[in-house]
């Protein structure tokens, strides 16, 4: 990685998607507002109000409209030439949904659990599969041996070969793990962490996932790391992005095979902004 620029956000805690034809969204946690960065080399932005206090997550559609997780039963939809923002088709009523991804293939993944604290799991923890029209495709919850698969489904992607990556937290201080599943509803593979870094460390501390234009997945841990693995949750290699100088990675965008914007993300109750860094790569 190289030829990396920062640019400062006013916002505690950032997550982002390629919207309005290179334009970025940022979006705070816990905050009403998502703020729209114009493009690149522009640092400031503007913002869409949301009355909604908890964003759980975001997602841009194929006609560059917005979907917003924010911790209710149906998703908001945000339309990418107004502005507006709707209720969606999407609903997975009594459940609230927790993180929500749109695969290739135009189907809209959510997680979702019956609404109160994400620990202990005494409640329902799912993933549901959606097509356009907000019908319920798949729904995962128990696998072949009649086990609950989740404990917190806190972020969602996907592979081309039709694999759905799921970065489960499996306690109330962030431990987890990333769970692959496969279209016949069960758990294909599961990986905990690099041995390398967690002998020290003792947990994968799960922060967010996203697939690369290559179809491999990047997993970002709360110790600094990106762990880049293949599209079936096999290890590959991993970063430590201390060595280049940024700190509290959080998510990262393409806006092609060999540049990404890397949205950074201070520790809780840090007076620390949150960062942007453009980022140049040979790709992975």
């Amino acid at each position: 990685m190289n030829n990396i620029k920062k640019a400062e956000e006013m916002l505690t805690t950032i997550d982002m998607s390629f919207f309005f034809q290179n334009a970025d969204i940022l979006k705070s946690l816990g905050d009403e507002t998502l703020a729209q960065s114009k493009g690149r080399g522009d640092h400031s932005h503007n913002s869409i109000n949301h009355k909604h206090r908890t964003i759980r997550g975001i997602a841009v559609t194929h006609n560059n409209d917005l979907l917003i997780s924010d911790a209710i039963s149906r998703l908001k939809l945000v339309h990418g030439k107004t502005g507006k923002i709707s209720d969606s088709k999407d609903n997975v009523e009594p459940l609230a949904v927790t993180s929500v991804h749109i695969t290739c293939d135009n189907k809209v993944i959510v997680g979702a659990m019956i609404p109160g604290k994400a620990f202990p799991v005494i409640e329902r923890r799912v993933v549901i599969v959606m097509d356009q029209e907000g019908n319920h495709l798949t729904v995962y919850e128990q696998d072949k041996h009649k086990h609950n698969m989740f404990s917190y489904p806190r972020s969602i992607t996907s592979t081309n070969n039709g694999n759905i990556f799921v970065g489960d937290r499996i306690s109330g201080d962030k431990r987890g793990r990333v769970l692959v599943l496969g279209k016949d509803g069960d758990i294909l593979n599961e990986n905990t962490g690099c041995h390398d870094i967690y002998h020290k460390y003792k947990y994968l501390r799960i922060a967010n996932i996203t697939t690369t234009p290559s179809d491999n997945i990047v997993v970002f841990d709360l110790y600094h790391h990106l762990h880049i693995l293949d599209s079936s949750a096999n290890p590959k290699y991993y970063y430590d992005i201390r060595d280049i100088g940024i700190k509290y990675s959080y998510c990262l965008v393409f806006t092609c095979p060999t540049t990404f914007y890397l949205g950074c993300s201070p520790p809780t109750n840090s007076t620390t902004n949150s960062k942007v860094y453009e980022v140049q790569c040979s790709g992975f």
